[in-house]
């Protein structure tokens, strides 16, 4: 009988790793999502769309005819290790790229079915259970082990090892293709300070900026502002235009930037160049400052914690209690208030140099900053619990 692919089913995406014990949590290889099937026409290895991939995978391929069964399907994760042993899904894109792949591993993690017996109805538990004992040590085919401990625990282990994240499914679940509530993917992220070196904006398309660090390219964040901020970051980019096109990059279609333009972006952990990235907030870079953003300590003295730092920009018609309000709806709106120095400060000032003068000449504020570059840095607050 000859077994058909069944499209996978796939994770919901979440911030944070589900509570309870009816859940087991494995880590998320990246690679390749991939089925494996054997049946009376032999082994087929076919990608999350169902193409037929056995050509490319002739290792896995030789590993999956030892497994000792007449026919099944199993599903795994491809992938390619780097030197420390953790998956490297850059390395295995160039692998693959040749055509036929060495040195790759398939991860297994669910049996949907085995000797006749559809297994899309038994318990996760159950099917993982049995697909352990199929999978031979040593073999190019590992079976996916669950994590011990919370999800919160797992989490913290693989945010800790720079790995991409974490996968929890409820032990109870059974196999239905597509979207599920019963699977959740959990990624780990950080966020990097970096050069914007040009953009992309295409009809059609989402618009990206593309990032270097320190004259390396490193790859695209996509940007997902809202329209004011975008415009904002547009105009920025008009003003830098006719840069040169970064070594190695000529057949990539983008507009190219004059150097001077920064920016923090959110990508997946782990990877020295960026995946599933997009970009947090961006800025000029101060020759004298360099490209980071200021930031401030927490005004323990007074009782507070800093958790927002603004910057606002000096502009000719910006009073200070235009300032004042602005800054007091933005902290009201978070549940928080503005730390007291600060409103003593800007309540006595009639100017906006008087503001810059008392942060030049005034005495110093506990997580307040001297302004450069015409840029005043504000603090907005809440008291802290212990003192509420």
């Amino acid at each position: 009988m000859r077994l058909t692919f069944l499209p996978p089913m796939e994770p919901r995406l979440d911030d944070e790793p589900p509570k309870g014990d009816e859940w087991i949590h494995e880590i998320k290889f990246d690679g390749y999502r991939t089925q494996i099937i054997k049946d009376d026409d032999g082994i087929r290895l076919l990608t999350r769309r169902g193409h037929d991939w056995t050509g490319r995978y002739t290792e896995l391929a030789e590993a999956a005819a030892l497994i000792e069964a007449d026919s099944f399907i199993l599903e795994g994760e491809t992938i390619k290790v780097n030197e420390t042993g953790i998956s490297d899904f850059h390395a295995l894109q160039s692998a693959v790229s040749t055509g036929r792949p060495r040195d790759i591993y398939l991860v297994a993690f669910d049996l949907l079915h085995l000797n006749g017996h559809d297994l899309h109805n038994m318990p996760l538990e159950d099917r993982r259970e049995i697909l352990q004992a199929m999978v031979p040590t040593g073999s190019r085919i590992q079976f996916s082990e669950a994590m011990p401990g919370t999800g919160d625990a797992v989490f913290h282990l693989v945010d800790k090892a720079n790995l991409e994240g974490m996968v929890s499914k409820r032990k109870l679940s059974r196999y239905v293709s597509g979207p599920t509530n019963d699977w959740r993917k959990i990624k780990c992220y950080e966020e990097k300070d970096l050069d914007i070196v040009g953009v992309q904006r295409e009809t059609g398309k989402p618009a990206m900026v593309l990032m270097a660090d320190k004259g390396r390219y490193v790859g695209g964040a996509f940007v997902t502002f809202r329209a004011d901020k975008r415009q904002a970051l547009w105009d920025r980019v008009q003003g830098k235009a006719d840069g040169p096109v970064p070594k190695g990059l000529k057949k990539q279609k983008a507009e190219w930037l004059k150097p001077g333009l920064g920016g923090r972006v959110k990508t997946l952990k782990g990877e020295e160049s960026l995946r599933h990235a997009t970009l947090k907030d961006f800025w000029e870079v101060s020759a004298q400052r360099g490209s980071h953003p200021t930031c401030f300590p927490s005004c323990s003295e007074h009782g507070f914690t800093t958790i927002v730092t603004l910057r606002v920009h000096s502009h000719s018609w910006l009073q200070p209690m235009k300032l004042l309000r602005s800054l007091h709806e933005i902290a009201a709106s978070r549940g928080e208030g503005l730390h007291p120095d600060l409103l003593r400060m800007i309540k006595r000032s009639e100017t906006w140099a008087g503001i810059e003068a008392a942060l030049q000449d005034g005495p110093e504020i506990d997580g307040l900053a001297q302004p450069a570059n015409n840029v005043l840095p504000v603090v907005a607050a809440r008291p802290r619990a212990d003192r509420r």
